[in-house]
């Protein structure tokens, strides 16, 4: 059979670069699941076409914590006449309702692996409008994943990422640094939510810059920044006096804290 060259067909497949098994003939044979969709697959591996017109295609993550077994229809085959790999589009007889939420995530993390394709593919001296660009191509879900979760280079990528949600993630990432955590803070909007969880967050907890950031933020809940506020030492609340973005409400009753010598 000849490849398929349908591009409307094409649309609803995302490539991706997935392992896996298929068994045929009474054989099981190691293969490459190039194309995936939600009603079939591309795969291609060292392997004889095989005999049958069903397959067992077995699909796995690349880390091995996700794996997918289906039964297949055989759709069309090719062997490439140098390398004598054979290719063979499969069709999903039937996907029982347990196995879908695999799938979906499968999709997902290959939908992920080719949006942060395209910011790995930008030039180092991109511009941050151009990482912007970019970054508005990746679906909101996997930037909220990527922000929680990312590495230094990612979260360098997602710090131009002016979603509430993308710097909400980005503030919970268990790997942030005090740097990066002080460059959000810069933002002016962000969630009242996430100041909260700043402040309350005990790593930052010993950081002069951070309590005073938070505090003195146009989101911060009055309650949460009072609160920062009634642990401070004099020191620090005569910083906090000088910064200009603290509420008029605030600087009042830090200024009631402080001598009047010492404002």
């Amino acid at each position: 059979m000849q490849p398929d060259d349908n591009e409307s067909r094409s649309t609803s497949r995302f490539q991706s670069n997935l392992g896996g098994t298929i068994e045929a003939d009474d054989r099981e044979s190691e293969c490459a699941v190039s194309n995936l969709s939600r009603t079939g697959a591309l795969v291609a591996g060292k392997f004889p076409p095989p005999d049958s017109s069903e397959v067992w295609l077995t699909v796995r993550s690349p880390s091995g914590d996700l794996k997918l077994s289906l039964a297949c229809k055989i759709t069309r085959t090719s062997i490439d006449p140098e390398s004598g790999v054979c290719s063979l589009g499969v069709e999903f007889l039937k996907i029982h309702d347990e196995d879908r939420p695999t799938l979906e995530a499968l999709i997902s993390r290959v939908v992920e692996g080719v949006s942060m394709a395209g910011l790995e593919n930008l030039p180092d001296n991109a511009t941050p409008l151009q990482i912007r660009k970019a970054l508005e191509k990746i679906p909101l879900p996997h930037r909220i994943q990527v922000a929680s979760r990312g590495t230094p280079k990612e979260r360098e990528m997602m710090m131009h990422d002016t979603h509430l949600q993308v710097v909400d993630a980005l503030a919970r990432n268990p790997s942030l640094l005090l740097h990066e955590l002080l460059a959000l803070l810069r933002t002016r909007n962000i969630l009242p939510h996430t100041l909260e969880v700043i402040g309350k967050d005990p790593r930052w907890a010993g950081s002069e810059q951070v309590q005073i950031k938070v505090a003195a933020h146009r989101s911060t809940p009055p309650p949460v920044a009072e609160n920062i506020i009634s642990a401070m030492p004099q020191q620090t609340l005569k910083k906090l006096i000088r910064s200009p973005d603290l509420p008029a409400a605030l600087r009042d009753k830090v200024l009631r804290k402080l001598p009047s010598g010492q404002r």
